[in-house]
């Protein structure tokens, strides 16, 4: 059996690029396994976008918050 030690063996040299790739090395991975491998499997990758930076602060201050009484 693969198990998660095995995949994650395979898949950490590759880096996949994206989803796209990463269930295309995962298909390659189980299709080497052989004949008499008959279990029904099925791969989701989501794909999450990067977190972009946060913009530069400006030279503005907020204004002082105010305190309600």
């Amino acid at each position: 059996m693969l198990g998660e030690e095995g995949l994650a063996d395979h898949l950490g040299p590759l880096v996949p690029r994206d989803a796209d790739a990463l269930l295309a090395a995962v298909d390659t991975l189980l299709g080497g396994l052989g004949d008499g491998v008959s279990d029904d499997t099925a791969l989701l990758a989501l794909s999450v976008p990067a977190r972009q930076a946060p913009p530069p602060p400006t030279s503005r201050t907020a204004p002082p918050a105010q305190e309600n009484r």
